[in-house]
C-alpha cells in the first residue's frame, strides 16, 4: 500500500523521470502482492502517462496498458477507475465507443461521487462525439466535486476548444491562469 501511495504521489509530478520511478514502486507493490489490483492501476497509469509525455509510442503501450487493467479487473471487477481507464484507452486509441460507453457507465455507477470519472467522461467520450453540453455539464460536475483540481480546467478548456468556443476558452486560460 506504501508503495502504491509514493507512486500515485510520484506520477502526480506529470514528468518522465517521476513516471518511471512511479512505475518502479508499482513494480516493487506487484512483486509484495500480485492480488493486490490498485499497482497494476498505478502501472497503467503510469503507461499511458509515458505515451502523453511522448516517452513511449502508443502503439507500444496501449497493449501493456490493456493487460494490467484486464488483470486488475479480474482481481476487483468493481474498481471504477480501472473502468474510467479502460474507457479512456479504448475511447482515444481505438474509437471503440460501445466499449468505451460501457465501461464509463460501470465506473460512474461504482464511483458516482469521483470528480476524475466525471472528467474522464466528459472528455475521453462526450466531447469527441459532439456531445459538448453534456461533456460541459460532466466537467462542471466533476470541478464542483474537486474544485482544487488543477486537471479540471484543463479539460474544460478542451472541451470548448472541441466546440470551437474560442473566446470562451480563451477567457478561461486566463482566469486559471491569474
Amino acid at each position: 500500500f506504501e508503495y502504491c501511495l509514493k507512486g500515485r504521489h510520484l506520477s502526480e509530478g506529470f514528468d518522465v523521470r517521476s513516471q518511471r520511478e512511479a512505475l518502479n514502486l508499482f513494480h516493487e507493490a506487484c512483486a509484495a502482492d500480485p492480488h493486490y489490483p490498485a499497482p497494476l492501476l498505478g502501472i497503467a497509469r503510469g503507461q499511458m502517462n509515458l505515451a502523453v509525455l511522448g516517452a513511449a509510442p502508443p502503439g507500444q503501450i496501449v497493449p501493456r496498458v490493456k493487460a494490467a487493467l484486464k488483470q486488475a479487473l479480474a482481481l476487483d471487477p468493481e474498481l471504477a477507475e480501472a473502468h474510467c481507464l479502460m474507457a479512456s484507452v479504448v475511447s482515444r486509441h481505438e474509437w471503440n465507443w460501445p466499449e468505451a460507453e460501457r465501461h464509463f457507465h460501470r465506473a460512474l455507477r461504482l464511483a458516482p461521487h469521483a470528480a476524475e470519472v466525471h472528467d474522464e467522461y466528459a472528455s475521453s467520450y462526450l466531447a469527441p462525439l459532439g456531445r459538448v453540453e453534456e461533456a460541459l455539464a460532466e466537467n462542471r460536475m466533476a470541478r464542483e466535486l474537486d474544485p482544487f483540481s488543477p486537471q479540471l480546467p484543463r479539460s474544460y478548456v478542451f472541451i470548448l476548444l472541441l466546440a470551437r468556443r474560442l473566446a470562451d476558452a480563451e477567457r478561461e486560460c486566463r482566469r486559471v491562469l491569474q
